[in-house]
């Protein structure tokens, strides 16, 4: 099924997480965000991918980067 875009299916542009990056292939319908994290953060809750839905709304939440630690790595 072929679908016309308007405007209304333009999703708004994104930030950045905190110590992170998102990517976005567009901000029209089905575009696809991806979300990272500097080295030494991890993304946490929301989602790691996100699609602009026909609504003009990105699906999910935004995820944030926390601070990660490398595994064997002992906090005193």
């Amino acid at each position: 099924m072929y679908r016309t875009i308007t405007d209304k299916d333009e999703c708004p542009a994104l930030p950045n997480p905190a110590n992170g990056q998102v990517l976005t292939t567009d901000t029209v319908y089905q575009s696809t965000a991806i979300y990272s994290c500097d080295t030494g953060y991890t993304l946490s809750g929301g989602q790691s991918t996100r699609t602009c839905q026909d609504n003009g709304q990105w699906n999910g939440s935004a995820p944030e980067c926390d601070r990660g630690f490398p595994i064997n790595t002992f906090i005193i």
